[in-house]
């Protein structure tokens, strides 16, 4: 059998260390064989130092699911998910996030991908929505935490955007204000859950400030919720939406729309348009469909 060269040996390291536990020493020994034997003790201190930065990692991305579940259950879920789904790249601030969420399709159309993003195949919202103990145990809610826990991250780093400049959108004509595509913030993430993660994250923060209650069952509600996940002064956080809300905001997301024939479809937006501007949820517009965004400024 060949030698493996340098550059195999360093991009299967990680494969071996998960899938080939008993020929791993004799394959990295036959490359080098005047370098003392690589026998398993010394292997499982790697796979050992590895699983932790996975474990620490997800801990920070998923503090709730974490206190919700115990470091013990936790640190299970963990070690399957990251034999499921390894990291795909060196930087792990994105390791297990919902990597769909923080950019709308304008955005990501209209301007240089955001490398902060990679293509995960399964997020850590998808394993526990997958994993079939959780659903049994019924911690079917845990899925849609960890994606609201994934939202907050996503957030947190999101690409700036410029404020909104009501003098620049007030200098146009009506007729060409009407003709407007709002765009939505790289930080905002709209979310649909059949739990009230509101209700969860509001009854976990009780408990922490409590305890003599921290043994108390969590509130749960199921029904049809909506949320929107933003970063406001440079934290992350989230409230709930009305379905008219949700609706109208998803619209402006997904769908290249002027702003008229958005109103119209969407008539009770109107209200809430003011407000969503200044909160930065609509961050800027465009002027053409085929022009620059306009960023007001």
């Amino acid at each position: 059998m060949n030698a493996p060269s340098l550059i195999e040996i360093q991009r299967q390291w990680f494969d071996w260390l998960d899938q080939d536990q008993t020929n791993l020493g004799e394959r990295l020994t036959s490359a080098q064989p005047s370098q003392p034997q690589l026998n398993g003790a010394r292997l499982n201190i790697y796979r050992n130092n590895r699983f932790q930065v996975l474990l620490h990692t997800l801990q920070q991305h998923f503090p709730k699911i974490l206190a919700l579940v115990g470091a013990d259950y936790f640190k299970q879920l963990v070690r399957l998910y990251s034999h499921q789904q390894p990291p795909s790249q060196r930087n792990l601030h994105s390791y297990g996030l919902n990597q769909q969420q923080g950019l709308s399709p304008h955005q990501n159309s209209n301007q240089k991908q955001d490398v902060r993003q990679p293509i995960q195949a399964i997020s850590f919202s998808d394993f526990l929505q997958a994993n079939p103990d959780i659903q049994s145990a019924g911690l079917d809610y845990l899925s849609p935490l960890a994606k609201l826990e994934s939202a907050l991250q996503s957030a947190y780093f999101a690409t700036d955007d410029p404020a909104w400049d009501g003098d620049d959108f007030s200098q146009l004509d009506p007729a060409l204000q009407m003709r407007c595509q709002l765009q939505l913030s790289h930080a905002l993430t709209l979310l649909g859950s059949a739990w009230d993660l509101e209700a969860i994250v509001n009854n976990m923060t009780q408990q922490d400030t409590r305890e003599e209650e921290t043994g108390r069952a969590l509130q749960l509600s199921r029904g049809e919720f909506y949320f929107a996940v933003y970063r406001h002064n440079n934290k992350p956080q989230f409230c709930a939406l009305a379905c008219h809300e949700y609706r109208a905001l998803r619209h402006l997301e997904t769908a290249d729309i002027e702003l008229a024939a958005w109103l119209e479809q969407h008539s009770c937006a109107g209200a809430s348009l003011a407000q969503w501007i200044s909160r930065g949820w609509i961050s800027h517009f465009i002027t053409h469909p085929q022009g620059a965004p306009n960023h007001a400024g």
